[in-house]
């Protein structure tokens, strides 16, 4: 699979508009507005996990499994919270569950099994790709913390 710099610069462009709508909705008077960026954020990678899974033929892709499941519950299932944080774990897991490869091959080693070479352009989406997911996990944990607050201090949905 060839680097696409387009793709390379979608991880932090779309992380940080990710956490600009989280950060932004956090502390609205309406709670709706957080589940809508939660919402928003989870259907923007579940279209591109189903992209890269129907275009690009990447089978290994679930993304769009947990995605779309939380992008579901955050629209649909407001009055069911723990639903919600249910499928936020999930998304959690799906990022996190990557990074002890990385840690085990390193990014080197993570490079060569996904793009068979190694060079400066595929190291640089190695490291990025690394952040990436670190910084999802993050994240996507700082959602579920809000979420919780917000059930556990009894806001209504």
């Amino acid at each position: 699979m060839a680097v696409k710099p387009i793709f390379m610069a979608l991880m932090p462009i779309s992380h940080a508009v990710a956490w600009y709508l989280i950060l932004e909705t956090k502390d609205s008077e309406n709670v709706g507005d957080f589940y809508q960026a939660v919402a928003a954020i989870a259907a923007f990678y579940c279209a591109w996990a189903l992209y890269k899974v129907k275009a690009l033929g990447d089978k290994k892709e679930k993304g769009h499994l947990t995605m779309g499941f939380l992008a579901f519950s955050a629209t649909m299932l407001r009055p069911f919270p723990y639903v919600i944080m249910f499928a936020n774990v999930l998304v959690i897991l799906n990022f996190a569950v990557v990074i002890p490869f990385f840690l085990n091959r390193g990014v080197e080693g993570i490079v060569k099994m996904v793009h068979k070479e190694v060079n400066g352009l595929t190291m640089a989406w190695g490291y990025i790709f690394l952040a990436y997911l670190i910084c999802n996990v993050v994240l996507w944990s700082y959602i579920f913390l809000t979420l919780w607050t917000t059930y556990s201090e009894g806001v209504e949905l």
